[in-house]
């Protein structure tokens, strides 16, 4: 979004700033709190960091209609925190076989070790319709006959050019 945020979470991580002090205004009315990038700490945060981190969303959290998280992909523990808190759970999936993998472990570890059993799914990247609807029915598939859990399709969103250029220029599409 070309931001250049002065503060990200590693300064609520260590104290100096709150998450109210470190949001920024993005497009729009959109919101942003600032994460952090190449901060080797925020990978495996301690329990009280992550406690920290909510009771910090809580108090913001009145000022939103909604608030979305955007986790890594794959199964670390803060990503595992973090979903296992969410009230909904959207699972985004690519097309690559390797995305797919993560996508099933994910629901699967939530599914067993925190008792997820629902989750939404939506497939990007996709060449076209077809593709992600193909990529949704083998993943619900696969998790019908494997997990307890349900899967709402969500939708996709296929592959642009246009997103692309935006990503290098900084800016919405």
């Amino acid at each position: 979004l070309g931001l250049t945020p002065q503060y990200n979470l590693s300064h609520v991580v260590d104290g100096s700033k709150s998450l109210a002090d470190i949001i920024v205004n993005g497009p729009g009315t959109l919101k942003i709190l600032p994460a952090s990038s190449g901060i080797q700490a925020l990978t495996k945060l301690t329990n009280a960091q992550k406690i920290k981190i909510f009771n910090e969303l809580n108090v913001v959290l009145t000022r939103f209609d909604i608030v979305l998280i955007d986790t890594a992909a794959g199964i670390s523990s803060n990503v595992l925190y973090f979903n296992a808190s969410a009230n909904e759970i959207m699972v985004v999936v690519t097309p690559e076989p390797t995305s797919i993998t993560d996508a099933y472990a994910l629901m699967k570890i939530l599914s067993v070790k925190y008792q997820e059993k629902h989750f939404r799914l939506l497939v990007n990247q996709a060449k076209s319709a077809k593709e992600a609807d193909e990529v949704s029915r083998q993943l619900c598939l696969v998790a019908n006959r494997f997990l307890d859990v349900s899967i709402d399709y969500f939708g996709s969103v296929l592959v642009d050019d246009n997103v692309k250029t935006g990503v290098r220029k900084q800016k919405v599409v």
